[in-house]
């Protein structure tokens, strides 16, 4: 992996059809990679850290082949502001879009498996927890500092500095079908005002640590 590691200036390749694999980590810290289209006869990708420290990356498409996001995959990519996936996605590994600060927007409808930090760092201003998640892992949002709007849907349990340090994060209404929450608030630097609705609701030790007085 990491073949174009320091290509500075070269901002895209076409991939011909004869090329049937991309492996883990194939194009890490290709740090003038702006847009990469991975065509339909690519039948095999193991994807893992594919785009790591691509900080100039800007679009990506990639065939059905690929049905998930795995771990790494977008690392470090911060001028990331899209992508495709042609046959969607079901599941996103550990720091998958971790630093993706450029990355305003996602669909996570139909996603039913999400690693810890998935989207630490990322530029989202609101987010909808999808059906059929009832819980949100460890520091999932931790430092997207522009999120303000939660849609906390079906969730059930929230992890441990699952949005730690969203500082734009002012006011929070924490109602059913939210039981626990494990510290995911802590260093919330803004967040001035809590509802708590919940009817039957368990908090951790610490989960109001480093909230302003």
């Amino acid at each position: 992996g990491g073949m174009f590691m320091g290509c500075n200036y070269l901002e895209t390749i076409e991939i011909p059809e004869s090329v049937l694999m991309v492996s883990d980590y194939a194009f890490k810290g290709w740090t003038g990679l702006k847009r990469l289209e991975i065509p339909e006869s690519v039948k095999y990708i193991s994807a893992t850290g594919l785009f790591y420290g691509c900080s100039r990356l800007e679009y990506v498409s990639v065939p059905s082949s690929l049905k998930v996001i795995p771990d790494h995959m977008f690392n470090g990519c911060s001028s990331l502001t899209d992508f495709d996936f042609a046959g969607g996605y079901t599941s996103i590994g550990t720091n998958a879009f971790n630093g993706c600060a450029s990355l305003e927007t996602i669909d996570l409808e139909g996603v039913r498996e999400f690693g810890n930090g998935a989207f630490s760092g990322a530029g989202f201003v609101c987010i909808r927890i999808p059906d059929g998640m009832t819980e949100i892992p460890y520091e999932l949002f931790c430092g997207c500092t522009k999120l303000k709007d939660i849609d906390f849907n079906q969730t059930e349990i929230i992890g441990h500095n699952a949005f730690g340090g969203c500082d734009a994060i002012e006011s929070l209404v924490i109602a059913d079908p939210i039981k626990e929450d494990n510290g995911g608030f802590s260093g919330c630097a803004n967040l001035k005002e809590i509802t708590i609705a919940s009817r039957n609701i368990e908090f951790s030790y610490g989960t109001f640590d480093d909230l302003p007085a």
